[in-house]
Formats: structure tokens, sequence, C-alpha cells
């Protein structure tokens, strides 16, 4: 059982793995929970199931996000993000450069911009950034989602910045088998 008083979430990302796993556990908590994705059909099976609110959306889509201003939310899981352009940084396409740092960077503040005015405004709530250790696994592909993930980690700033609230995270995962990328073989791992 989690301790607070908290009553809303909204997590991102919230069709599969990292994201699908939350929604399960604060609503298993007495939470409220907004669950944003774009693949529809996952999040009906998931409000089926946990009881959450789904929200259809691409984070991307900055006029969708500035209806979310109107929700009273007390945690965001920044949860969402994307890579494209698995390749060499000289065989990426400029579209997938612009998808990956309009989703992980662009879509990511563009939220947080959204909802932290009702935590400033009720000095309470709590922000859990997800990003990914992804950008510290040396290779010579994926250069363009590698780039981006460390503007994750820009929660210390963002703590500073709204230090009313009562904490702000960055969170790391370790490897995790999603949809993006199967866990790597840890031959290649070079920290």
């Amino acid at each position: 059982m989690l301790k607070n008083n908290y009553k809303t979430a909204l997590i991102t990302g919230a069709s599969s793995g990292i994201g699908e796993e939350t929604v399960k556990l604060l609503v298993k908590n007495n939470i409220k929970v907004y669950a944003v994705a774009r693949r529809k059909n996952k999040l009906i099976k998931l409000e089926k199931t946990t009881g959450c609110i789904p929200i259809v959306m691409d984070i991307r889509d900055r006029k969708a996000l500035e209806k979310l201003k109107k929700l009273k939310i007390d945690i965001l899981i920044n949860n969402a993000g994307l890579g494209r352009g698995f390749t060499k940084i000289f065989n990426t396409k400029a579209q997938d450069i612009d998808t990956t740092i309009d989703t992980n960077v662009n879509a990511f503040l563009q939220l947080l911009r959204c909802i932290t005015p009702h935590m400033i405004k009720n000095k309470k709530g709590h922000i859990i950034n997800i990003g990914s250790i992804a950008n510290r696994i040396h290779s010579a592909i994926s250069a363009g989602c590698k780039t981006v993930k460390p503007a994750v980690i820009f929660s210390l700033s963002l703590g500073l910045s709204i230090a009313t609230l009562k904490n702000s995270v960055a969170t790391l995962p370790g490897f995790i088998s999603v949809h993006l990328t199967p866990v790597p073989d840890s031959s290649i791992l070079k920290f």
C-alpha cells in the first residue's frame, strides 16, 4: 500500500512495459489513473482490467497535450519514449531524428509545462521521469536515440525550478525487454 495523500496520476506510455505495470500498481492502491498512449486497443484492454481512464493520444500532438491542463494531476509519470533510426548516424533519416527528439524531449517538456501548474498551486506533487541507460551503451548504431535520452535527466534542475513540490525524480531503468528493443547481449556492453 502506498502511503500518501495523492489521488490522481497521469502515466504516459501506459499501454505496455513499465507504463502498463505502473498503471496496475497505482490503481491497486486506489489512485485514479489517466493512462496515456497511442495504441487504443491496448489501452481499452488495460481499462477493462484495471479501471484506469484511457487517453488515446500521441504525446507529440501539442493540441492534445493542451487538453491535459484541465486535469488535476498529483503524480506524473513521464514514461513514453521511442527510438527511430537504429543505424549509423550518416544513414539515419532526418524524419527519424525529428520523431525521436519530438517524442523524447519536446513532448516530454511540453507535458511538464501542462501538468505542473496544478502541482505548484497545491504545493504537492510527484514527478517521475523514466529515462534510459541506453546512452551509456556504446554502439555504432542508434546515435540519434542515445543522444536524446540524457535530456530526461534534467530532473534535478526541474526540482529546483519547482521547489514547492515534495519531489521530482529521474529514474534510469536497467535492461528490460520492451517492444522497442530486446535485452541486449551483455557481451556488447561497455561502460
